[in-house]
């Protein structure tokens, strides 16, 4: 049986929220709300997958039906898995290379994302053809996105900013409205938010994953947005923890995850019943990348 070591904590902490262009709620910090409590059983996957030799690096994740796309590091390539036959059955070749960082679907075409904010839009039917189309977002020079999210709600597709590992910099989180095409600052993370309720917080079963106060690391790799309530999944893959944020910016809980189970996790995202895929990278040689699927029944 998978083991699969699991903090889930609800963090207090209290500010208030301002609006951004267009009516988003901003947050630079959360205030307390418990509300709805999941039920995934963290220690227990309902089904886990291996995936094929070269999805080792396996990266972004979206749903789509009864498949999952997922993209690999360093490959202009959709993969699609079919969760009834589990394997990759069709792909999608757009580029020979390139460094892409989150993959969604959404209707009818598959996006992808670069760490600077270049967005890569190619068909999801294969059958007419890989042809994209890019659109670079105005976003500081600065910025390193790691996280690729939809938001049903606002039609929008959530940008997660990775940010350094030690968390000088708060780590914020876009919105790209696919209505109207603006994009607006939705969230923002800072490192107080957390190391005032590190003790509460970091008393998981593996202590070895547990950092001091002043050594906290939360790094977003991916986003997933949960289709009931809107809530936003945000992954690290760095300390592998999973914070669970209300769409206004309240904290809601967070998840510590086991490297004995998750040796990289990198990619995120809920089918339509809000039922739960993660994307493990895997280790040369030693383990292959996998995809795990947590229900939410």
């Amino acid at each position: 049986m998978w083991q699969f070591s699991m903090l889930l904590s609800v963090l207090a902490i209290q500010c208030g929220a301002e609006q951004t262009q267009g009516g988003l709620p901003k947050s630079t910090s959360g205030s307390l709300d418990t509300g709805r409590v999941y039920t995934f059983a963290w220690r227990e996957p309902t089904e886990v997958y291996e995936l094929p030799v070269y999805a080792l690096e396996a990266s972004g994740l979206s749903c789509h039906a009864d498949r999952l796309a997922l993209n690999i590091d360093e490959r202009g390539v959709v993969y699609y898995f079919d969760t009834a036959r589990a394997s990759v059955v069709d792909s999608c070749v757009f580029r020979p290379k390139g460094d892409f960082e989150g993959i969604e679907i959404v209707g009818d075409s598959v996006y992808l994302m670069r760490s600077k904010g270049t967005l890569h839009v190619v068909p999801l039917a294969a059958s007419t053809g890989c042809v994209e189309q890019t659109y670079t977002l105005p976003l500081p020079e600065s910025i390193d996105l790691e996280g690729l999210g939809y938001d049903a709600s606002t039609h929008s597709l959530i940008l997660a900013e990775k940010g350094d590992k030690k968390m000088l910099t708060d780590r914020r989180i876009w919105s790209y409205s696919l209505t109207n095409r603006q994009l607006t600052e939705r969230l923002s993370i800072s490192h107080k938010d957390f190391v005032g309720y590190l003790p509460d917080i970091l008393w998981a079963a593996d202590k070895t994953e547990s950092d001091p106060a002043d050594e906290f690391r939360f790094a977003p790799s991916a986003i997933a947005v949960h289709p009931e309530s809107g809530d936003f999944f945000i992954l690290s893959s760095v300390s592998r923890r999973l914070l669970i944020l209300r769409p206004d910016g309240r904290f809601h809980a967070l998840v510590q995850l086991d490297k004995s189970l998750l040796i990289q996790p990198e990619g995120i995202a809920f089918d339509k019943s809000g039922n739960l895929w993660l994307a493990s990278e895997g280790k040369a040689g030693k383990e292959p990348a996998r995809l795990f699927f947590f229900s939410g029944q």
